[in-house]
């Protein structure tokens, strides 16, 4: 039965002092009971304020991580042997990791970055140059492959950027916009490239995106969904295009380039 998440964050500290519960169980009967692992993140703050100190063992940390937590994007290294996830909890919780790196080979958790409340939703990786970018409300991260480490660029204006495409040259980040906003960031010194490009009236809320040669494709998350197909030369609006009645929400994305085709859904 759903309670109250104040009366619950009393009740289960009580239990937390007592030291008779393990930190994953109580944090887990916790998100139950208030049905929502945004109440079990903010009683994660509160026992860690509390506290002064992050009582978690490694195991407790994991299955913390993994109640309360939702992946919300990945890239893979398929030549280095890695992939990283990025998680939407970051977004309302300070020092927790908002990616982490996966060896394939045994699927080990190798590593893990934090910036603090940045909220992943989107990411691309160039591979060649050894980074990986996360989009998050409004600003991208850069991640070094190699090391973890971060770097972090403010995109003024932008909602969560919540779709994201790469080539060679530059990345391009749609955000949840109405109507959506597309930033463009030039891989060599991770800038801003000119200023956001904002779409027609209705193509609102870029979730997905593709690209090749020659356009970059934003899926919007309307009904019908609609496509929006940009020129990269000219960082300018070629066209949209309206699929049919029923068929909603361009939430995946990918495309054939040798063929000339994509697929949304």
């Amino acid at each position: 039965e759903q309670i109250d998440a104040l009366g619950a964050a009393f009740a289960f500290w009580k239990l937390f002092t007592k030291a008779s519960v393990p930190f994953d169980q109580l944090m887990h009967l916790y998100h139950l009971k208030t049905q929502s692992a945004e109440a079990a993140q903010q009683f994660y703050v509160a026992i860690v304020n509390r506290a002064g100190r992050v009582p978690l063992a490694l195991r407790e940390y994991a299955q913390f991580i993994e109640n309360v937590m939702d992946v919300t994007c990945a890239v893979i290294d398929a030549a280095g042997g890695f992939a990283y996830f990025g998680n939407s909890g970051s977004g309302t919780i300070a020092n927790i990791p908002f990616v982490h790196k996966v060896r394939l080979s045994d699927y080990t958790v190798v590593g893990s970055a934090v910036v603090n409340f940045f909220t992943s939703r989107s990411a691309v990786i160039d591979v060649s140059s050894g980074y990986a970018y996360f989009g998050g409300l409004g600003q991208i991260v850069r991640l070094k492959l190699s090391d973890m480490t971060v770097t972090t660029l403010a995109v003024s204006g932008a909602g969560y950027l919540t779709a994201a495409a790469i080539d060679a040259t530059n990345a391009y980040f749609g955000d949840d916009s109405s109507p959506a906003k597309i930033t463009k960031i030039r891989l060599s010194d991770f800038t801003i490239v000119g200023t956001a490009l904002a779409l027609n009236t209705g193509e609102n809320l870029a979730v997905s995106a593709v690209i090749d040669a020659t356009f970059v494709y934003f899926g919007m998350d309307t009904a019908p969904a609609k496509v929006v197909r940009i020129r990269l030369s000219t960082f300018a609006r070629e066209d949209a295009l309206t699929l049919n009645t029923g068929e909603n929400f361009a939430r995946a994305a990918v495309i054939d380039t040798g063929s000339g085709f994509a697929y949304f859904m």
